[in-house]
């Protein structure tokens, strides 16, 4: 899985750098949408106008990083608590809807497995849930190839979006 893996690193990072050279990066219809100059343009101008620390946000920052130590404390030192803290830094990210129900369900699945069979049922369901994973990437892979045969150039959307 792991040379599978770099080996997707290693293709991707060198395609996207002989699209980039070839067509312009700018001229990507799927992954850089919208203006890529101004992305740096806020953080540039929040630079160059520099203000004082704002007490507001020193508080919000305070609060998080007390939340964040409560969460990590009862998650060590409370075995029922199963709340784990790095939900809570996740929660603030810009794809967290999207992978709200997937970590849901990976969660939920985990407890039942669990409750109902202890470590002995966890341990036999590894393969089950890694064979899911290998599935959907070879599935996704198929119909890449698909699409690289009989659709080269106009491929479609795999993972719905």
């Amino acid at each position: 899985m792991c040379a599978g893996a770099l080996a997707g690193l290693a293709s991707s990072v060198w395609i996207t750098l002989k699209l980039g050279h070839a067509y312009g990066a700018y001229n990507y219809r799927r992954f850089h949408r919208g203006n890529p100059k101004g992305v740096m343009s806020v953080p540039v101008g929040q630079m160059k106008s520099a203000q004082p620390p704002q007490l507001d946000r020193m508080l919000f920052f305070g609060i998080g990083a007390v939340l964040m130590g409560l969460l990590t404390f009862l998650r060590y030192r409370f075995t029922w608590w199963s709340i784990h803290p790095i939900g809570f830094a996740i929660s603030a990210s810009d794809n967290s809807k999207s992978i709200l129900m997937p970590v849901f369900f990976a969660w939920m699945f985990k407890s039942i497995v669990m409750r109902f069979g202890g470590m002995r049922l966890y341990l036999r369901s590894k393969p089950l849930f890694l064979g899911l994973l290998v599935g959907y990437t070879l599935g996704v892979f198929y119909c890449f190839l698909i699409d690289l045969i009989w659709f080269s150039g106009h491929g479609h959307g795999v993972h719905g979006w």
